[in-house]
């Protein structure tokens, strides 16, 4: 009789280790070999550029990528601001980033680099410098506020502003490529004033646009 408990452990325990490996040959088996790769978000990298740099490839076990370190390396890359990764079993792996958009261009060391909102220096694609403001003479302390104003135009408009600037007398002024002077002066009704100086743009073609004052705003033809 006491040989039966023995026996009934012992099968158990068999079973139960043919269960583990065979969860393991499972986990293991092409099943879960990553068959595509989607890149979703990038507006100005290379798809391909982005798998490479998160070395992940077609036949990977999807199941054993960690993917905190894929969506580290992605961020490692300037341009990226977010990156996340996602398994869509049995074989799809999901890259999404999130690239910082440059919003002004800045000299440093003889350089070109492109100006995010936040303040963060990005590297700019070719020809992307010809699409954006050039970040003049600005003091510090009014970055930000140079940067947010920018960050307030439609790309096609920041597209036809050469610079922007600041002086003592007239704050914050932009520069269109076709000569307009725009004033903005200093924060405050930013929106309001960006959103006026945008309707004036638009009216007609001007010398000067001044917005310091958006409820009496100027402007002076050419």
């Amino acid at each position: 009789m006491s040989e039966h408990p023995d026996r009934f452990r012992v099968g158990a325990a068999l079973l139960a280790f043919l269960g583990v490996v065979g969860l393991y040959a499972f986990l293991q088996s092409p099943y879960f070999a990553i068959t595509e790769i989607k890149v979703e978000g990038a507006a100005t990298l290379e798809p391909e550029s982005l798998i490479d740099r998160a070395q992940v490839r077609v036949g990977d076990n999807v199941l054993y990528l960690d993917l905190h370190a894929v969506a580290g390396r992605l961020v490692s890359h300037p341009r990226i601001q977010h990156a996340s990764v996602v398994r869509r079993l049995p074989g799809t792996l999901i890259l999404t980033v999130t690239e910082y958009e440059p919003v002004a261009v800045v000299e440093l060391e003889d350089e070109q680099l492109g100006i995010a909102a936040d303040g963060t220096i990005v590297p700019l694609t070719a020809g992307e410098e010809e699409r954006l403001p050039l970040m003049g003479d600005v003091p510090e302390d009014k970055l930000p506020l140079a940067l947010r104003t920018s960050a307030l135009l439609p790309v096609t408009t920041r597209g036809e502003m050469s610079e922007l600037g600041f002086d003592d007398e007239a704050g914050l002024w932009l520069v269109t490529r076709s000569g307009t002077r725009i004033l903005i002066g200093d924060e405050a009704e930013l929106e309001r004033k960006v959103a006026i100086a945008l309707e004036l743009l638009a009216a007609g073609r001007w010398r000067l646009i001044d917005v310091r004052y958006p409820r009496s705003p100027v402007v002076r033809s050419q």
